[in-house]
């Protein structure tokens, strides 16, 4: 009996155990890829984010950061999750009034939300704000 073994190893199909062992490894490989490609894919989303606080204490209260998940980071800003979210932890809850995304990179999305943060510090910032004003050339 061709593919056949004192085990039993073959199948219907007359393959050996060493064959449907190779078939495996490409099969794993190929959902190896494919995760590999969804990864990257989920990588490639990068925002930055703008909060502003619903406490009733302290409506004007904005807070300004960086994620790959918006939803999840909402989550962490409002103390359902743990994990990253102590600067906001004292005027829950929050809610995400908009995000920025489309980033190349993340060091864009980064550099981006500095510039947001600090936009006295940032000459970028300054030079829109020139032109938009009429300080600059356009």
């Amino acid at each position: 009996l061709q593919g056949s073994s004192p085990r039993g190893g073959g199948d219907v199909e007359g393959r050996s155990p060493v064959d449907m062992m190779e078939d495996d490894e490409e099969g794993a490989e190929r959902v190896e890829e494919e995760q590999d490609e969804l990864v990257e894919q989920r990588s490639k989303f990068f925002a930055c984010y703008l909060l502003g606080s619903s406490h009733p204490e302290r409506r004007d209260y904005t807070y300004v950061g960086f994620t790959v998940r918006p939803d999840r980071r909402i989550r962490q800003h409002n103390g359902e999750l743990t994990m990253g979210a102590h600067r906001t932890k004292r005027w829950r809850p929050w809610e995400m009034l908009m995000f920025v995304c489309g980033f190349p990179s993340k060091i864009s999305a980064l550099q981006f939300e500095w510039a947001w943060q600090n936009p006295k510090k940032s000459r970028h910032v300054w030079e829109v704000a020139k032109q938009l004003t009429g300080g600059g050339a356009a």
